[in-house]
């Protein structure tokens, strides 16, 4: 049988916490109602075996978010299950916004013919953009970090050099830092080096400090030869702003490892993405 492709069915929904065995198993055994484990498997597209691990909590790791949305879509009626109750047990919380995006998400945009910021912050992103995105900000909430999408992505403001980055988040993570806001930029090495992409943000920065804006900027790749020159490349070098280069993992979602090149006049830090983070979700021992 084909494998079927993950059609990210809650895009604006993050990781904040692992699934909680006992409640997810709870609400499918009311979704299914009347009907056998296997009857509700089928009507679900998945195997008797998948939900019976899930019913009996023998399932090791998450499933998938296609199957929250399967079983959300074929609950018994009357069971009174929810997504909403189905997400919670499941793990996930929406993302929040501020803003323009806060009004969108919280539903001022009443007219549907006009695209609120929420939906095209959905829709127009490649898959790379929204795996980065859900590597990111899964992170930083698993580690007790506050998020907000915001609207505004401009981190060079310059006309002659201006610059705008996929996606920024309001978050109390590069606080420490003095600053508010972290930009980050998805790097897929399908363009140029991102040695390349980096030098012209030292240039655009030299002219407009991102970080007296209050903003840090991250590239992010899933290319370890890149990372490890840009280490090599820059160990030596310190710049007046916040850079750094992150290191993800696409298959399994998570952070490998940041880079933060060294800054003038302040001190080294340890980035949150510390081996001892990923030690602490078991991820690696």
């Amino acid at each position: 049988m084909a494998r079927r492709k993950s059609t990210n069915p809650f895009p604006n929904y993050v990781r904040v916490r692992e699934p909680d065995k006992n409640m997810l198993s709870e609400l499918i055994i009311k979704a299914k109602g009347d009907r056998s484990l296997s009857a509700f498997a089928r009507e679900c597209g998945v195997s008797p075996s998948t939900l019976s691990r899930l019913v009996n909590k023998k399932n090791n790791q998450p499933c998938s978010d296609d199957l929250i949305d399967a079983i959300a879509k074929n609950v018994a009626p009357g069971s009174g299950v929810t997504l909403e109750e189905l997400l919670e047990a499941y793990g996930l919380a929406m993302v929040t916004f501020f803003g323009a995006a806060e009004e969108a998400a919280r539903g001022i945009y009443l007219d549907s013919s006009v695209p609120s910021f929420e939906q095209e912050w959905a829709e127009n992103m490649s898959e790379l953009e929204k795996t980065a995105r859900q590597i990111i900000q899964n992170e930083l909430l698993i580690r007790g970090y506050t998020i907000a999408i915001s609207e505004e992505r401009d981190v060079i403001k310059i006309p002659e050099l201006p610059y705008k980055a996929d996606f920024v988040l309001q978050t109390n993570a590069v606080k420490r830092e003095g600053l508010s806001l972290w930009a980050f930029d998805i790097h897929s090495g399908k363009h140029r080096p991102i040695l390349h992409k980096l030098s012209r943000m030292f240039g655009a920065a030299y002219l407009d400090s991102p970080a007296e804006h209050g903003i840090k900027f991250s590239l992010i790749t899933d290319q370890a030869g890149e990372f490890e020159e840009v280490i090599k490349r820059f160990q030596n070098v310190a710049v007046k702003d916040a850079f750094s280069i992150i290191l993800v993992n696409t298959f399994e979602k998570y952070v490998i490892s940041e880079y933060e090149i060294p800054r003038i006049n302040k001190d080294v830090t340890e980035s949150i993405f510390s081996k001892k983070g990923i030690i602490e979700r078991g991820i690696i021992t």
